[in-house]
């Protein structure tokens, strides 16, 4: 097991309401599963600015046993009021993520009892093109890491 996962190559963000898969109870730590059998709903793909992602996946030792801290920080263009609604509800913790790096692996950002953690920040590039957009991140801290989706 490695402490530490970075992947810089991200292809894919992808969300679905957490009730719509049915996780086991106990996944060992960093599990292979195929969930295909275990959703009832369908993941919805985040347009977001390509090159701009990263996954990254940190085990710290603690007196109760060890845990993963995953995060996926991207960045997401413009300023629509569709954007921010959407944003809005990844705030309420009630979604799973599914990413997909550039080498097609796939993985789960979810756990059974903890939900992902979303934050965003409004952003202007200091550039002559004034980009609007936001830093967004996803963080996850569970005892089992990343589900690598096969």
């Amino acid at each position: 097991m490695s402490s530490t996962l970075n992947i810089p190559g991200i292809a894919k963000i992808e969300y679905m309401v957490d009730s719509g898969i049915t996780l086991p109870s106990y996944l060992e730590v960093q599990p292979e599963l195929d969930i295909s059998a275990l959703i009832s709903g369908s993941f919805t793909e985040i347009e977001f600015i390509k090159r701009s992602a990263s996954l990254n996946q940190n085990l710290s030792h603690q007196d109760a046993g060890d845990l993963f801290e995953i995060e996926l920080p991207f960045n997401m263009a413009g300023n629509e009021t569709a954007t921010i609604a959407l944003l809005k509800l990844f705030r309420t913790r009630d979604y799973i993520f599914r990413v997909t790096d550039t080498n097609g692996q796939k993985y789960l950002l979810a756990h059974p009892d903890i939900r992902p953690e979303f934050t965003y920040k409004y952003s202007v590039k200091a550039n002559p093109s004034g980009q609007r957009g936001y830093n967004c991140k996803i963080i996850l801290k569970s005892p089992q890491g990343l589900i690598f989706i096969i």
